[in-house]
């Protein structure tokens, strides 16, 4: 795994990774951490974005399953030698270039064309085509992920949201009943350990294990 040092680079705005090619365009749909998209409280560890071209932010090894699982649709999965997984939910297909590439056990370049925002699995909508993007750990924690938040946002990243903030939340969306009631039972129903706008602990519904789920907005602005 490349340490800390040899991901970042300083911009001039503090450090950050290096830009990336992901969605040239489209637009943030659903942000990390609380959410109300299906008109009732959800915690959404991933960040979504509409429709338009998806393009690979990093070089790695990727995999690609679909109808896996359901509710995501086709889902494109890119290991990275950082420590960390892109997994990015809704595809309709993949380019044949990057399949031809998955199938050959090849690396995928950062920069390829992946393929177009889809509408596979359980989207919102009309239209309803965007990405889902999720940041996982490949281990308990991402270390370098990690140092990134404590640059940014400092050493209260990991505070979990207050009950003040889950009830103001829920009153600007006009839910009914007992937003605690319902947080609470979001984050048993989900074996979530901790989240907030930032980081989501919890047991990756992929692998059975626990993993931390990483705002890519916040990270990489993607």
């Amino acid at each position: 795994m490349k340490e800390y040092d040899e991901l970042v680079r300083d911009g001039g705005n503090g450090l950050d990774f290096p830009a990336v090619k992901f969605r040239v365009g489209a637009a943030f749909t659903c942000d990390f951490g609380l959410d109300g998209t299906f008109d009732e409280l959800r915690l959404h560890a991933a960040v979504d974005r509409g429709p338009g071209p998806v393009y690979s932010p990093f070089r790695g090894m990727a995999t690609f399953k679909k109808d896996y699982p359901e509710r995501f649709g086709n889902l494109f999965t890119l290991s990275t030698p950082y420590g960390f997984d892109i997994r990015i939910g809704h595809f309709e297909e993949i380019d044949e270039p990057v399949m031809h590439m998955i199938r050959a056990g090849y690396p995928i370049h950062a920069g390829m064309y992946l393929g177009e925002a889809g509408r596979a699995g359980k989207v919102a909508g009309a239209d309803g085509r965007h990405t889902h993007t999720e940041i996982v750990s490949q281990e308990r924690t991402c270390p370098a992920l990690d140092l990134v938040l404590e640059k940014k946002i400092g050493l209260g990243y990991a505070d979990p949201y207050a009950d003040a903030e889950v009830v103001e939340y829920c009153d600007g969306q006009g839910f009914k009943g007992e937003p605690l009631m319902a947080y609470a039972a979001q984050r048993i129903a989900r074996k979530v350990e901790r989240i907030n706008d930032f980081i989501c602990d919890r047991i990756d519904y992929l692998t059975g294990h626990p993993r931390r789920f990483y705002s890519s907005q916040v990270l990489f602005g993607m």
